[in-house]
């Protein structure tokens, strides 16, 4: 049905169908505001809020990403404070279910050896300078989708184990 308008044109207006377009239009936009604050913040992989740490106090500190991407390169660094440097070899153990959902493609400074033990694997780093921290990182690839629970554990007397967890993406 047409209305007539001031200047003589009929035109078929729905004004309740076009409000409802607008809303729609409206949450739409919304909703991809949304989706770019989350990725540009790192809910959907790398970015401030993705970036994380585990700390023994005194003893070592884990960085890593909260959040990862399927089979795209990571960085694990594990940095070892002055006082948990006893001897010339640093040796640090690392979850084998952890170990297992992840590619490792290189490991820096390399250990100098690595072996099983029990559930975890032990690096063996030589110790250069003991009053300076020894900073090692994992360059990893996740190989499977969901969360990932992993620990570190420094193998000394008296054994320090720094735990964390991340969500691995498509």
């Amino acid at each position: 049905m047409g209305v007539a308008r001031l200047d003589g044109l009929q035109v078929n207006e729905d004004i309740a169908f076009q409000r409802r377009a607008w809303r729609a239009q409206r949450v739409g936009w919304a909703l991809i505001a949304l989706l770019l604050a989350v990725a540009v913040l790192g809910f959907l992989g790398s970015g401030p809020l993705s970036r994380a740490t585990a700390i023994v106090p005194g003893v070592m500190r884990l960085e890593y990403q909260r959040f990862a991407r399927y089979q795209t390169p990571e960085t694990l660094t594990i940095r070892l404070e002055p006082s948990a440097l006893a001897g010339p070899v640093a040796r640090v153990g690392i979850d084998d279910r952890y170990l297992h959902g992840m590619e490792i493609k290189s490991v820096v400074p390399p250990p100098r050896a690595v072996h099983a033990a029990g559930d975890h694997f032990v690096y063996e780093f030589d110790v250069v300078r003991p009053d300076r921290p020894l900073s090692v990182a994992f360059l990893l690839a996740p190989r499977r989708i969901g969360p990932v629970e992993g620990r570190v554990i420094l193998q000394r007397p008296g054994a320090h184990v720094a735990a964390f967890r991340q969500v691995v993406y498509p």
